[in-house]
C-alpha cells in the first residue's frame, strides 16, 4: 500500500450531470449517446472528448461506460468533465469497485447525486500504478473484445452460407414442423427468490442470462426466442439466443430444440426470420408461442442441408468456444479488479496471471 494514499472522489476527478437530447433532436451519425444503461442511439455532435467515463444517474444506477472516443453523455448520466490527470482507464476500472447504488438518493425514482459521490473516502495511487493497472486489466477486456469480433463474423458468416443455399430452393416450413417447444418446463423465479438461490447456472431472460441461481432444468443446445418485452432485434429479426450446459429459463423466453432439423441449423433459420407481423401489443410487445410456431422459413435443398448444418455446427462450435473463453477471462478480470484496487496485489504479480490467460 506504498503507493496508495487516502483521499475523496472529488479530488481526484470531477464529476458533471450530462445533457438532455431527444431521439427527435438527434441526426444521424456516428457520435455514442451514452445513457444510463449505455449507448441508446448516436449523433452527429459530441458534448465530451474521448476517452470518457460515464456513470449511470438516473434510472439505471451504478452502470460503468468507457468511451474511447468523443461521445455525448446524456442527462441519465454522470460523466468525468475533468480527471485531474488521472488515467481514465485506471478511473473507468477503479469506479466499477465502488457501491454507487448505496449512495442513492432518490424514493421512487432511484437518482445518483454527484454532491454524494464527490465527497466518498477512496484510496487512490500514482499516475504510474494506475496506467499498469490498466493495462492489466485491459489485456483481459481486449481478448474478450476480440472474441466478440470473433462471435460477430461467425454468425455472419452462418447466415451467408444459410440463406445462400435456401435460395435455391422453394421449400418453406412453419417452425412448428421443425422444432419441439418445451415452454411446459419453464419455471419462473422473481428477482427476490433469485437472491435466495444464487449460484453459477444462467437464469435466461428474452434478451441474455439476467441472473445466475444454484439449479438447472435444462441440458444441452438449446434455441431461446424472446416472447414478451423483448421480442425482436430491428423490429423484424425475433430476439434469439443459442445457449448451451446447464440452465434455467424465465416464462419471457420460448425453448426450442430442432427435430427435422438441428438446434444449431433451426436457431439460424429462425433467426433470419421476420416476426414482426406475428408480434402483438404496442405496450408490451408479444410474440406468442402459437404465433411464433406460425413462422414460416425456407430451408436449404435436401441434398445439401447437411452439408449446411455441418458448417453452422462448426460454427456454433466456435461461439461456445470463445464464449467459454471470455467467461473465464471475465471471472480472472473481476477476480484481480478488487484485489488490485486495493492494493492487495502487486501488478506485477496480476501481470504473470493475466500473460498465461492471453
Amino acid at each position: 500500500m506504498s503507493d496508495w494514499h487516502r483521499t475523496t472522489i472529488g479530488d481526484v476527478l470531477t464529476f458533471q450531470r450530462g445533457f438532455d437530447i431527444t431521439r427527435s433532436q438527434q441526426r444521424p451519425g456516428n457520435v455514442p449517446v451514452v445513457s444510463s444503461g449505455g449507448v441508446a442511439s448516436y449523433h452527429d455532435t459530441p458534448m465530451a472528448t474521448g476517452p470518457g467515463v460515464v456513470i449511470g444517474r438516473k434510472g439505471t444506477l451504478g452502470k460503468v461506460f468507457y468511451l474511447a472516443s468523443d461521445y455525448w453523455p446524456h442527462d441519465t448520466t454522470l460523466w468525468v468533465k475533468d480527471f485531474k490527470g488521472n488515467d481514465p482507464g485506471f478511473v473507468y476500472y477503479f469506479l466499477r469497485t465502488l457501491d454507487l447504488l448505496a449512495m442513492d438518493t432518490g424514493s421512487s425514482h432511484p437518482t445518483l447525486n454527484r454532491n454524494h459521490v464527490h465527497p466518498l473516502a477512496i484510496h487512490w495511487t500514482s499516475l504510474r500504478n494506475q496506467q499498469a493497472i490498466a493495462a492489466t486489466l485491459g489485456a483481459l477486456d481486449k481478448k474478450i473484445a476480440t472474441n466478440d469480433r470473433a462471435l460477430e463474423t461467425s454468425r455472419e458468416l452462418m447466415e451467408a452460407v444459410f440463406l445462400g443455399a435456401a435460395k435455391e430452393t422453394r421449400e418453406v416450413r412453419r417452425i412448428s414442423s421443425i422444432a419441439e417447444f418445451h415452454n411446459r418446463r419453464r419455471v419462473p423465479l422473481s428477482a427476490r427468490h433469485r437472491k435466495t438461490v444464487q449460484g453459477v447456472y444462467p437464469y435466461y431472460g428474452a434478451a441474455g442470462a439476467i441472473d445466475y441461481v444454484n439449479d438447472y432444468i435444462f441440458s444441452g443446445p438449446h434455441l431461446l426466442v424472446g416472447e414478451d418485452g423483448t421480442v425482436t432485434e430491428d423490429g423484424s429479426r425475433p430476439m434469439t439466443q443459442y445457449v448451451w450446459g446447464d440452465f434455467w429459463v424465465s416464462n419471457h423466453a420460448h425453448v426450442l430444440t430442432g427435430t427435422e432439423v438441428s438446434t444449431e441449423l433451426l436457431a439460424v433459420a429462425v433467426r433470419t426470420g421476420d416476426v414482426s407481423p406475428l408480434v402483438t401489443g404496442a405496450a408490451q410487445p408479444k410474440l406468442s408461442m402459437r404465433n411464433l410456431s406460425s413462422l414460416e422459413v425456407a430451408l436449404p435443398p435436401a441434398d445439401s442441408r447437411a452439408g449446411v448444418a455441418d458448417s453452422c455446427s462448426a460454427l456454433w462450435a466456435v461461439v461456445r468456444s470463445r464464449t467459454a473463453e471470455s467467461r473465464t477471462l471475465a471471472e480472472l478480470r473481476d477476480t484481480l479488479l478488487p484485489q488490485l484496487m486495493s492494493g492487495k496485489l502487486r501488478v506485477k504479480d496480476a501481470e504473470r496471471v493475466v500473460e498465461k490467460a492471453v
